[in-house]
């Protein structure tokens, strides 16, 4: 791999993309809805004796401009495509599938590539020579400012001053601020999919006249959590990371009955990828929870067995260290304890720190009615829903989705409320989780669920999202510790799970079948 390519953006799959192939639509149909909707909006707009020129980056974006480019040549049109990067770094197989049939197009679509700073100026020749570009770089999946060859490549647009057709959203632009990163296209028009993006609204001479273009994708999406929830909170690793950067959750619970549920719910936050993870458990506890593993970092508090009131002001001399705080996980109902659940809460909220409360601590909530701030996610299973709000929740989809939405907006807070579906709401918006199987009954699978969301929460994920993200991903590893185990499954087969579901989706593929599909339930 040439030198320069080593810092080159590698876009991920969106968000919607992957929903829409977890509930059925792959990417590849997608990419060709998207392709023929640019092409169409062309044929629209510019006449076919118009020179075009499709500029296409290394991932689906850059796919979508391939498809586009094989229609614009169908209809007529004189067209070249330029590959951005060399073919061998196309980053997803849809992108190298529709690069092998551009390819293949040799009479009617001409094709080169940059493989090195000399081949920008045969870029420039042939910007130069074409009526309109299509801007096919990058989408609405990239961090940081613009790189090579990709900065070189908008002020090239830019300063060709030709009509410019950009594929979702203009290279450089960000999506949900419309601040361009670095530098961005300012187009003439924005085919973008789906729905509108934010950041399109508010950078008008960036996106030109924005046109919306249904290329598939269902509805759905954004009700029913899907892999590509759990991508965008996922953080993107600084090779000069160092410990600390990604997250530090403090786990406070553990009794003399329960000491097995904060090392469950600890071991599920290391496992999704945070750095520190630090329990806060009784003395005569803190042994047995360091035992489940080398990994787990273990403070014994003053209180021999249960937590007490005298151990609150060391609980609350780490809050302000951690990034996000779990309380709860075998904490036991003992009135001290449920007291000093309560004071700490109340403290962790007034501060506004991510909170998650899970367990024995939502009797505290319920009993004691400490300060709960819209920074919190409160886990509740249905009998503990109960406790929380005085209300059933109905077995009926409709109405479980308004008491769900209801309580959570009374409490301000968001409710992950588990069961065969998870319902997951702030008091404005809705997931519903589909996820999971009935061996999920086992003990401990409720512990790992709230290290996940405490994890996710320590990645800077706003409540709604982590809750989001770790119902999914809680119920995907027991789907899979289900194909091996069956209902014989624990929660550490869960936890085995978590860090591979979290690979593949990095990854920005997801080859996981849930026992339960969507729609089945």
């Amino acid at each position: 791999m040439p030198d320069k390519f080593k810092g080159v953006i590698m876009p991920k799959i969106s968000p919607h993309e992957l929903n829409s192939a977890f509930l059925g639509v792959p990417v590849r149909i997608l990419m060709e809805n998207a392709g023929a909707a640019v092409a169409k909006v062309i044929s629209e707009n510019f006449t076919k004796d118009k020179r075009i020129c499709v500029l296409s980056g290394s991932g689906n974006n850059g796919g979508d401009g391939m498809v586009a480019a094989r229609h614009l040549a169908s209809m007529g049109y004189m067209v070249n495509l330029v590959l951005a990067v060399p073919p061998q770094l196309i980053k997803t197989e849809e992108a190298r599938e529709n690069w092998k049939i551009i390819r293949n197009m040799k009479e009617s679509v001409k094709t080169t590539y940059i493989s090195s700073p000399v081949d920008l100026e045969t870029v420039k020749e042939i910007v130069k020579n074409s009526d309109i570009i299509v801007d096919a770089l990058l989408g609405t999946g990239i961090t940081g400012e613009l790189r090579y060859p990709y900065k070189e490549l908008v002020e090239i647009i830019n300063d060709s001053k030709k009509e410019v057709v950009s594929v979702d959203i203009p290279t450089g632009l960000n999506p949900l601020t419309g601040q361009p990163l670095g530098a961005a296209v300012k187009a003439s028009i924005t085919v973008t999919f789906y729905k509108q993006k934010p950041g399109l609204t508010k950078a008008p001479k960036y996106a030109g006249k924005i046109i919306i273009a249904s290329i598939g994708i269902p509805p759905e999406v954004d009700v029913y959590v899907g892999p590509g929830d759990v991508a965008k909170i996922l953080p993107q690793r600084d090779p000069w990371s160092h410990k600390g950067n990604y997250g530090k959750v403090l786990i406070v619970g553990g009794s003399v009955l329960y000491s097995g549920a904060p090392a469950l719910s600890a071991l599920a936050a290391i496992s999704a990828g945070v750095d520190i993870v630090l329990v806060l458990t009784p003395r005569m506890v803190a042994p047995i929870v360091k035992s489940f593993s080398p990994l787990l970092i273990v403070n014994p508090l003053a209180s021999h067995d249960f937590i007490s009131l005298n151990d609150v002001s060391k609980v609350l001399e780490y809050t302000s260290k951690m990034d996000a705080i779990l309380v709860g996980p075998g904490l036991g109902i003992e009135d001290e304890t449920q007291q000093a659940t309560a004071e700490i809460i109340d403290h962790i909220c007034r501060i506004r720190k991510p909170l998650t409360i899970d367990a024995d601590a939502i009797k505290a909530v319920a009993t004691y009615k400490p300060e709960i701030g819209s920074n919190t996610v409160i886990t509740p299973h249905e009998a503990e829903f109960s406790t929380l709000s005085n209300l059933k929740p109905p077995r009926d989809r409709k109405e479980r989705i308004k008491i769900v939405k209801k309580v959570a907006s009374k409490l301000g807070c968001t409710i992950l409320l588990k069961g065969y579906d998870d319902y997951i709401s702030d008091g404005k918006n809705i997931k519903i989780n589909l996820t999971g199987n009935p061996g999920m009954t086992s003990g401990g699978t409720g512990d790992v669920l709230s290290g996940l969301v405490a994890a996710f929460q320590a990645y800077k994920a706003t409540p709604f999202d982590a809750a989001s993200a770790a119902a999914f991903i809680n119920g995907a590893a027991g789907d899979l510790a289900y194909t091996k185990h069956g209902s014989q499954l624990t929660a550490t087969d869960l936890i085995k799970e978590i860090p591979k579901l979290l690979k593949s989706i990095g990854d920005g593929v997801f080859p996981y079948k849930s026992v339960r599909r969507p729609g089945e339930g």
